[in-house]
């Protein structure tokens, strides 16, 4: 059974996420391994080696919010 979904903010309406928590590193592993994914400029530079921090995006590549919290990817894909 997969664990409950987090809400995400989405620019209005709060709605589940259709990515379960858990999967979204391995998610995002695959997507690049597999070049399916283009990441977004990187906006901080200073922060992209920071990868050890819990609020780190693997996505954005910089400090704000988890991979796992992180609506656009999840969106992207």
């Amino acid at each position: 059974m997969y664990p409950p979904h987090r809400v995400t903010y989405d620019g209005g309406t709060n709605t589940p996420s259709l990515t379960p928590v858990d999967h979204t590193k391995m998610l995002f592993k695959l997507c690049m391994k597999n070049d399916l994914l283009k990441l977004p400029a990187i906006r901080r530079p200073s922060e992209t080696d920071r990868v050890d921090e819990p609020n780190y995006c693997l996505y954005h590549r910089m400090l704000g919010h988890s991979i796992e919290d992180c609506y656009i990817f999840k969106n992207e894909v």
